[in-house]
């Protein structure tokens, strides 16, 4: 793990790239329902109910909206996004609406709202983030390695995005119990409701970041922090530094 001198968000921001992650320790019944069971499977203590990828339009070039600023940083998830005035959940920024699933909101906006109530945010730094210029790496082999990436993140952006969120509680335990997800997928909905670390995992793995054999199904928040969490199956180590944010 990295260490940084400082966690402020302030001093972090400008050291997130896209295909960081971030993640989430909320106060709602559903965080701690999700992180209870976490708790429990792996008889350790365990502090993330949510995650969330950091895109851009650069890398999400489908993204729908008019801000000409290529670099700004947001952040791809499937979560609960109400209209609840009390959770202060901030609209997709596509659509200017609430919405329960996959959608991409403002990262600033998010974690400087979520900071102020008081939810626990961490920062995930990739390590070999696509993002980096390869040593010996031309210019135009850059670009053209990034529009290429491009290409990938777009298409699992027009496939996945606005999919609903996973509520059912065979889900959650089917990530933790592989036999759950046997009886999970009888009696669920259809493979239309995403997780949140299930996104996070399904572009790891377009990236070549996660092999192809993972089942994105299996994954929970803790585990894309700490891979040796895994016990169904072999998440690699792919983040290079772990830091709380603070305001």
């Amino acid at each position: 793990m990295t260490e940084h001198k400082s966690n402020s968000w302030s001093d972090i921001l400008p050291l997130i790239k896209p295909f960081d992650v971030i993640l989430f320790c909320g106060k709602s019944l559903v965080s701690h329902a999700i992180i209870g069971v976490q708790k429990y499977v792996y008889d350790t203590k365990v502090n993330w109910s949510h995650c969330g990828i950091v895109v851009n339009k650069r890398i999400m070039p489908s993204l729908k909206i008019d801000d000409p600023d290529l670099d700004k940083l947001y952040i791809w998830e499937s979560t609960l996004s109400t209209g609840d005035p009390k959770s202060n959940h901030l609209k997709d920024v596509e659509t200017g609406k609430y919405f329960l699933g996959v959608h991409v909101r403002d990262m600033n906006e998010i974690i400087t709202n979520d900071l102020q109530q008081n939810v626990g945010i961490a920062w995930c730094n990739l390590i070999n983030n696509p993002m980096d210029k390869k040593e010996n790496e031309t210019d135009e082999i850059y670009n053209s390695r990034i529009t290429q990436i491009s290409l990938i993140v777009s298409e699992l952006h027009i496939k996945y995005n606005h999919r609903p969120y996973d509520l059912n509680v065979f889900r959650m335990l089917g990530s933790l119990y592989p036999r759950v997800a046997i009886l999970r997928s009888k009696l669920c909905c259809g493979r239309s409701w995403i997780f949140c670390s299930e996104l996070v995992s399904m572009v790891n793995k377009e990236l070549g970041l996660y092999p192809a054999t993972i089942n994105s199904e299996l994954v929970t928040p803790n585990q894309l922090m700490d891979a040796s969490l895994s016990t169904s199956q072999k998440l690699p180590s792919i983040y290079s530094s772990f830091v709380n944010v603070e305001i």
